[in-house]
């Protein structure tokens, strides 16, 4: 058999070779197979972390609450908040035409329907000459007059009413009872009533803040957003672009910042609510007696025309025909059900443990004499 013959018999001179050879072949097919299972687990490496990590950051897309306004995807920024959100926010002019001369206050509203009621506060319209003195300005610049009005003191809040000549953008209600504490939130409004459509952002520092604002006990939010004058009546809104507040307030101490207030938007809504449908705030309670706070002769003098008196106290300014011929205009209230009063807040945080029908014992003082009269609770129909 020649040298070109495929197969070929051993023989002894050559086995040496031939081991070599297989050996080179084993180990080139080892490290071969070697190699692939290192790609291999590499792959299978980098796999496991990509899908770590989608797991992670759905995780915390999931748990972030400041998402989208589908409610899901990345945090969006306060300017993709701001795009969603502003035109609902509108400009409030107030003006209180007198013999006197014009006053004006300026502040802030929220659309809440199509067929353009607005919400605000009641102190930003609370002066309006009537209804045709308020002028309200869209954010797209277009103005109208207001048409109807009411008011609600005791929550702060107000509604008017325009006809549009346009689809108007109205606000996206949150639900107020579900936020937390330290989200992030922003606030729209008109500050100094000039700069319509500022835009500041912050977070809600409390929730159900119990403070005293014009001597009646409210529960609010509290931000660090900040908050000037012609704020008021503007929205606050979360970072899925709903309503959760109609500011009202801030710290006006010199030398605070960073304290602020809205009405949560479950309480608002549901004054906006009756104030549209019965023109009042179903609930309430009347006593029939209109009191004031008289911390100083300067009050006395101001309401009675005289500084003789006691104060720091709380006197009764006016009274329904109902009680005319018991209580008179001049009496110091001294006591609720034997509970004393010392303040104008004290006596709105009492009544708020009653409820109509109840009948109330109120202690008067009038001339160095004490009197107790009773009353029955009625309906406050405004």
């Amino acid at each position: 058999m020649d040298d070109n013959d495929i197969f070929k018999l051993s023989n002894d001179n050559n086995d040496g070779n031939n081991q070599g050879s297989f050996e080179k072949k084993y180990f080139i097919g080892v490290t071969v197979v070697a190699i692939i299972l290192v790609i291999v687990m590499t792959l299978v490496g980098i796999y496991i972390g990509y899908s770590s990590g989608i797991k992670k950051l759905q995780s915390i897309i999931e748990t972030n609450p400041t998402i989208n306004i589908s409610g899901s995807g990345p945090a969006i920024a306060v300017n993709d908040v701001t795009k969603v959100v502003e035109s609902s926010v509108v400009q409030i002019t107030a003006e209180n035409r007198s013999q006197m001369g014009t006053s004006v206050s300026r502040g802030s509203g929220v659309i809440i329907s199509k067929d353009g009621y607005i919400i605000t506060n009641a102190h930003v319209i609370a002066n309006a000459s009537g209804a045709t003195s308020i002028k309200v300005a869209l954010h797209n610049g277009n103005e109208y007059i207001a048409r109807d009005f009411k008011i609600d003191y005791a929550m702060d809040i107000g509604i008017i009413k325009i006809n549009a000549r346009e689809e108007l953008e109205t606000a996206v209600l949150g639900d107020s009872s579900k936020l937390e504490k330290g989200e992030h939130v922003i606030v729209i409004g008109n500050p100094l009533g000039t700069l319509g459509g500022s835009v500041t952002d912050g977070i809600l520092s409390a929730l159900d803040r119990e403070i005293i604002i014009d001597n009646k006990p409210m529960s609010l939010l509290q931000t660090n957003a900040e908050i000037n004058p012609g704020n008021s009546g503007g929205g606050m809104f979360n970072m899925r672009g709903e309503l959760i507040g109609i500011v009202n307030a801030k710290s006006s101490a010199t030398d605070i910042e960073g304290i602020g207030f809205a009405i949560p938007i479950n309480s608002a809504y549901a004054v906006a609510r009756d104030l549209i449908e019965f023109g009042y705030v179903k609930g309430r309670i009347d006593t029939g007696i209109y009191a004031v706070d008289i911390p100083s002769f300067i009050e006395m003098y101001r309401y009675f025309g005289t500084t003789e008196g006691e104060y720091p106290a709380v006197y009764v300014y006016s009274v329904d025909n109902r009680l005319s011929s018991q209580i008179n205009p001049g009496d110091k209230l001294v006591a609720i059900n034997d509970t004393a009063i010392n303040s104008l807040s004290e006596y709105n945080i009492m009544l708020k443990n009653y409820k109509i029908a109840d009948e109330v014992k109120f202690t008067l003082k009038r001339n160095g004499k004490l009197i107790n009269v009773n009353v029955v609770l009625q309906e406050n129909k405004g």
